[in-house]
């Protein structure tokens, strides 16, 4: 295929890497989440998994493909919450309230 190469890996690797290290991390939050006072939690307040952080990232890519299908939810839950938070059971919240 024109223009794929080992880079579209790596490229992938790279964010599956951050966004996983990033909301599993003791800051909960990637850089763009803390720009605007925001942290990423499972139930309860705690601290998301790597695991959890990995789960979420194959589904957030997933529903991409799928014309962001899981991305237009969040504007019709209550807890503004995508089916990709949903599957991962994380929520995300303004610093400030917790």
């Amino acid at each position: 295929m024109p223009g794929s190469g080992p880079w579209h890996i790596s490229f992938a690797y790279f964010f599956w890497l951050y966004f996983a290290c990033q909301e599993s991390s003791s800051k909960q939050t990637t850089i763009g989440k803390r720009a605007f006072g925001l942290v990423v939690t499972g139930s309860e307040y705690r601290r998301v998994s790597f695991g959890r952080a990995i789960v979420l990232w194959i589904v957030k890519i997933l529903y991409a493909l799928i014309l962001y299908i899981g991305f237009i939810t969040i504007g019709f839950t209550r807890r503004k919450q995508g089916l990709h938070d949903m599957v991962a059971g994380k929520y995300v919240w303004d610093k400030s309230r917790l």
